[in-house]
C-alpha cells in the first residue's frame, strides 16, 4: 500500500485545484473525474457514487496517485474507527499516516449540519478539498 507523510497530505490538501475537463457535474449518477492543481504539477481523482435505491446515500473521494484516498465522505453508512468509535450515519474519512483512510470524523468538520442535502455535501467537500468545482446539474431530492 502506498503512503504519504502528514506534511505531504497537508501540502496536497492545501493546493488549489480544478476539474480538468468538465464544466458540469451530475449528482444523479456515479462518476470519476480528474482534478489537477492550478500549477498543473499534481493530479487527483474525484469519485462520486450514489445509491440507486436511497436518494440521500452517496460517497465522495479525493484520491492521489490513484490509490491513496486523501478524504472520503460517506452518507447513510455505519462506520467503526480503529479505536472503537462508531459513526451510525454520515462521516468523513481523512488520511493519516497511521491509519490511511480508516479513521472517520463527524461531517461537521466539513461544515455540514444535520439535514444537509447531497448538493450541500458536494459543495462542502469541494471547498474542503480546495477544488474549484464545476456547476452542478440540478437533481430533485425526495
Amino acid at each position: 500500500m502506498s503512503s504519504i507523510t502528514k506534511e505531504q497530505f497537508e501540502y496536497l490538501m492545501n493546493l488549489r485545484k480544478r476539474f480538468l475537463n468538465d464544466d458540469t457535474v451530475d449528482l444523479s449518477r456515479a462518476w470519476s473525474k480528474e482534478v489537477i492543481s492550478l500549477d498543473e504539477r499534481e493530479s487527483f481523482l474525484i469519485d462520486f457514487d450514489k445509491s440507486t435505491y436511497e436518494v440521500r446515500k452517496m460517497k465522495l473521494n479525493e484520491r492521489y496517485r490513484t490509490s491513496i484516498v486523501l478524504i472520503r465522505l460517506c452518507t447513510k453508512k455505519r462506520h467503526t474507527n480503529p479505536d472503537g468509535t462508531v459513526f451510525p450515519d454520515a462521516h468523513v474519512h481523512i488520511y493519516t499516516e497511521e491509519f490511511g483512510d480508516a479513521e472517520a470524523h463527524p461531517v461537521s468538520i466539513l461544515g455540514l449540519k444535520d439535514g444537509f442535502t447531497n448538493d450541500d455535501a458536494y459543495n462542502a467537500f469541494m471547498d474542503f478539498c480546495n477544488v474549484t468545482s464545476p456547476r452542478l446539474q440540478m437533481m430533485i431530492e425526495s
